[in-house]
């Protein structure tokens, strides 16, 4: 291994005092921690990850403002991720007890260094009870692993407080619990997660006191064996998170290192609260298969709910480039289905060369029913929006209502799901993922990636009724939902449809068809008809119960909505693109919700015949579903048996978890909306029912669109008994 002097020579600047800067250990950690040259870090092109140790957090705060340009200095770097107002409002400001900083050298290098008080670290060492800590930094990994070489493997999922784009906080654990049934026993794996892992991996390179590195890192391994059910350090350093990657050396460098320490056992207890929502694997763990054990979700804190006080009203003004017929050249291109936009009339990959320009762009063209109202949206959008996960608008060609895009390539979320399900498309080898089983981590990556945009977008547009009935702009955005005018205005007994199918077949109208009563699973729900009148009312904008209640802006829907750059696979977090603003408005955050759940959560329904062979009559299996359906004058009898993977059951979650759950507490601390919780539930209920019935036409797929009506009217009577049903998920407040 690289010697300890020439690792601090080349991590940090030797000509600052680390004593005035407040410092009493630095450790680093990543692969540099076990590289055997210098020259091997630089060709790998490694990251220089390290953790630094300050007495208080008085300390840290003094580092981040007053001795700021010497801390750069020590890190070699120029400048830090994220503005300086930004951090400057943050330290002084919110509760962490960490701060993560980043920035890059002349020669291109990234330096890291995650700082921690040692007041603080010794404190939660000094209690069994699992302790968080709140972490302030520029981004994160969206998710932490922990690996166990008999129970397999776990992850965490934690959603940051999003400050600005530069800017973040998030609440992570010391350590990660993970749950395991063995036999009819509940047992438990525990791993370190960032924070102690960065800790437990590195290697010291200055201490103020000679062993205090020694005994920072002891105290942190004793309160891991203690929470754990191991019984020496030998067994617990395998679950520390790159152990499978750490050369030979290096393992046996740990090992010597740790099982020689002199460890402590008695603690501080504190009354631990497992508040975590856990999602585990139903079938026995098979190693040879690998998988994930168990997901893991952390809830959101108090203060993560609450919208903004007073939002502003946004200006109109929003630049686009105009051109006319005759204007511009045109090439059209072949298109892939999956780069298809839902909602639109036309779409078209082409070049576009305007007169006078040297610059061709490469262009998605679309063509518009609602072309004013997209354009309406546009501000709101890059307003609330990542700017970077926006369409750029090249420009628009008003007479002929066509808008272009610039394209990027990749596939449709919704594509990906469907075709991961199949398994015959991606793997993780397609897209050159390393580590095991990181596509589900990168689909899940995504999805509380999606989460997070929405529900901040949420939180900054929360406008009450009185606010948008003053703000004339913004009231032109505030129009029925796109399920509510499906709704509204449906062709059910036309031909193609598929309750006219299922009529012919049986020989009866649809109206018939529409008053019979529905059974799921012997029990009964009512007529469709009775509950599509009911949906009506519940989803109608000038119904009584929305009068006090607030609006969002939202997208209008998400089948198909997210475009995701699948060609790489560097990382765990892939560039994504929102797509498709042709539905977006100003809508009752319960019905805008109602739009992409049903589509999210219960894709292996929706699209069950693409995820795999067709439902037929008989009880037949769609990766573990079944269904049989009866019907006649009596009524419509469904019996069917919804299966969930672990990775379905994790993706619903992430939604319920980050959406549902937050908005249901806005709701409940908003004193202007009249709504009681009982109607709140019923408006996302139908709202799914009808998005079960209207995203798709199923008219050929009878067996696929009775599984889905099954489905919807579940939802629609008691949305609470089907998310804990299907994916254990009980935490709406």
């Amino acid at each position: 291994m690289i010697p300890q002097q020439t690792l601090r020579l080349e991590y940090l600047n030797s000509t600052i005092d680390l004593e005035q800067l407040g410092f009493c250990c630095i450790f680093l950690g990543g692969s540099a921690a076990h590289r055997v040259t210098v020259e091997q870090v630089v060709q790998s092109g490694s990251d220089w990850d390290g953790l630094g140790i300050v007495n208080s957090r008085e300390d840290l705060l003094n580092l981040m403002t007053r001795h700021k340009s010497q801390l750069l200095q020590l890190l070699k770097v120029d400048y830090i991720d994220g503005s300086p107002e930004t951090w400057n409002h943050a330290v002084r400001n919110l509760d962490w007890d960490v701060i993560s900083i980043s920035g890059w050298t002349r020669d291109g290098s990234n330096r890291a260094m995650k700082i921690w008080s040692r007041n603080h670290l010794e404190t939660i060492m000094q209690d069994k009870s699992t302790r968080a800590i709140g972490v302030l930094a520029h981004k994160f990994p969206r998710n932490i692993q922990s690996n166990h070489p008999i129970h397999g493997s776990g992850l965490l999922i934690s959603q940051a407080i999003r400050l600005t784009d530069d800017v973040s906080l998030r609440f992570e654990d010391d350590f990660i619990t993970i749950p395991h049934v063995v036999g009819k026993k509940l047992q438990y794996s525990t791993s370190p997660a960032l924070m102690c892992d960065l800790l437990l991996a590195s290697r010291e390179v200055y201490e103020s006191i000679p062993g205090l590195g020694s005994t920072l890192k002891a105290r942190t391994l004793s309160k891991w064996l203690v929470k754990s059910d191991e019984t020496s350090v030998e067994s617990l350093l395998p679950q520390l998170y790159r152990w499978e990657s750490f050369p030979g050396h290096f393992r046996e460098y740990l090992i010597s290192t740790y099982s020689a320490m002199k460890l402590r056992h008695e603690f501080h207890r504190s009354n631990e609260k497992h508040d975590k929502i856990c999602i585990s694997s139903k079938a026995p763990f098979n190693s040879s298969k690998g998988g994930y054990r168990a997901i893991l979700f952390e809830p959101l804190r108090k203060e993560q709910y609450k919208p903004v006080q007073h939002p502003q009203a946004l200006s109109q003004r929003f630049a686009v480039n105009l051109i006319l017929k005759g204007q511009y050249a045109i090439e059209h291109w072949p298109i892939r289905p999956s780069e298809a936009l839902a909602f639109r009339n036309t779409l078209n990959r082409a070049t576009l060369l305007i007169n006078g320009e040297k610059q061709k762009h490469h262009v998605l063209e679309t063509q518009m029913d609602c072309f004013v109202l997209e354009l309406a949206a546009l501000p709101f959008l890059y307003a609330y929006f990542p700017a970077e996960r926006l369409q750029k608008l090249v420009a628009i060609d008003p007479d002929q209502h066509k808008a272009f895009y610039s394209y990027q390539g990749g596939s449709r979320l919704l594509d990906i799901r469907i075709q991961f399900t199949r398994m015959d498309t991606f793997s993780d080898a397609q897209l050159k993922l390393k580590e095991p089983y990181r596509l589900e981590r990168w689909l899940l990556s995504i999805q509380t990636c999606v989460a997070q945009d929405i529900m901040s977008t949420y939180q900054a547009s929360w406008l009450s009724q009185n606010f948008t009935c003053k703000n004339a702009p913004t009231r032109r955005l505030v129009q029925p939902h796109p399920l509510y005018k499906t709704l509204v205005q449906p062709s059910w007994v036309e031909t193609g449809t598929p309750l006219a199918a299922l009529a012919a077949e049986n020989q009866i109208s649809v109206n018939e068809l529409l008053c019979l009563p529905i059974s799921v699973n012997g029990v009964c729900y009512g007529s469709l008809q009775d509950q599509l009148d009911r949906a009506k009312h519940l989803l109608d904008p000038t119904a009584p119960h929305f009068e006090n209640a607030p609006t969002v802006f939202g997208l209008g829907g998400h089948s198909g909505n997210v475009l995701v750059d699948d060609r790489v696979g560097k990382g765990t977090m892939p560039g994504l693109k929102y797509i498709n603003y042709s539905q977006a408005g100003f809508y009752s955050p319960l019905v805008d919700m109602a739009s992409f759940l049903y589509v999210d959560c219960f894709l292996p329904v929706l699209f069950a015949d693409l995820c795999t062979t067709s439902l037929c009559k008989d009880y037949s299996t769609c990766n573990g579903m079944q269904l049989q359906w009866n019907i006649d004058k009596k009524g419509i009898a469904i019996d069917c048996e919804l299966e969930m993977s672990l990775l379905d059951r994790s993706l619903a979650a992430a939604k319920l978890e980050y959406i549902v759950r937050p908005v249901f507490n806005i709701l409940d601390i908003q004193k202007e909306d009249t709504m009681n919780s009982r109607v709140r539930e019923q408006v996302l209920g139908h709202g799914m029912l009808v998005s079960a019935l209207m995203t798709r036409n199923l008219s050929l797929r009878p067996g696929v669109f009775l599984l889905n009506l099954a489905t919807g009217m579940r939802l629609a009577k008691d949305p609470r008994e089907v998310f804990s049903k299907e994916f254990a998920w009980e935490n709406w407040r």
